[in-house]
């Protein structure tokens, strides 16, 4: 064999000894897999993923499917993406992180419906994602925003009510009660010592123009109207005043507590 010959064959070997040296040194298709979701590269995270998954070790298969629901899941392949996440979840059902993943999944499938006009599907998914993962606070949230735009008023009283019961520490969920609460067009229906109480625990903790305006509202159910409009008064001037964003709305509450009535949300139809 000429010299030039030998110089090629040895750069063959040498290559070839290089390459099983990554395949043994190198980083692993899981590690590979992280870096491209680290840089946001979905398309190729899923190639990847899926190639691996080929021929994967069973040690190695639940962080690939784990990768590859999170590759679909950011191109919006929620319904993929749940099927990849239940799949890690098999080999490894210790990881409740995966389940909560299926659920934020469900949230994404739930909203495609709701863009489409399925109304049904959307709140059947968010439904779901509570059942999946009720400890966190993604399904909860889609479910209560949805039946409040529908003004389905004591269903949403009854999705917060389960949230909170879940252990949710979602303080807009603990505001949203309190405000349905002692709103409630139906009197029957009004519980204000609830709404109160719910309202006073934020305050203790978030002081905000919301949580004034709400615990003001609650007082006024209560028949406390002085009290009410000291609040009232504290949440106008939190939120600028006259010149405020929300000053009209604030006033029309303040004008109720003023006339010794209880201000009554109607705004939205029940169902």
């Amino acid at each position: 064999m000429t010299r030039s010959g030998l110089l090629c064959l040895g750069a063959i070997v040498a290559l070839g000894l290089a390459w099983s040296a990554y395949r043994v040194f190198g980083p692993s298709p899981s590690e590979r897999l992280a870096d491209l979701i680290q840089a946001e590269r979905w398309v190729d995270a899923e190639a990847l993923a899926r190639d691996a998954l080929a021929d994967a070790a069973e040690h190695e298969r639940a962080d690939l499917q784990r990768g590859l629901g999170i590759a679909l899941g950011r191109q919006r392949e929620h319904i993929e993406a749940i099927e990849a996440y239940r799949a890690a979840y098999a080999l490894r059902p210790e990881d409740a992180d995966l389940r909560h993943r299926v659920a934020i999944e469900m949230v994404g499938v739930g909203r495609q419906h709701d863009e489409r006009g399925e109304t049904d599907n959307a709140l059947a998914r968010y439904r779901e994602a509570v059942t999946t993962a009720p400890e966190i606070p993604h399904g909860h949230r889609a479910l209560v925003t949805a039946l409040h735009a529908l003004g389905r008023t004591d269903d949403t009283i009854a999705a917060l009510q389960a949230a909170l019961a879940a252990g949710s520490h979602d303080v807009q969920h603990r505001v949203q009660l309190a405000w349905l609460l002692a709103t409630h067009p139906d009197p029957a229906k009004r519980d204000a010592e609830a709404a109160a109480e719910l309202a006073q625990e934020v305050l203790i903790h978030d002081r905000t123009p919301e949580t004034l305006d709400t615990y003001a509202v609650a007082l006024g159910a209560l028949g406390h109207y002085a009290e009410a409009i000291r609040f009232e008064l504290d949440a106008i001037e939190l939120a600028g005043g006259k010149e405020g964003p929300d000053f009209e709305r604030y006033r029309t509450r303040l004008k109720a507590f003023v006339e010794k009535r209880p201000y009554v949300d109607s705004a939205s139809p029940q169902r």
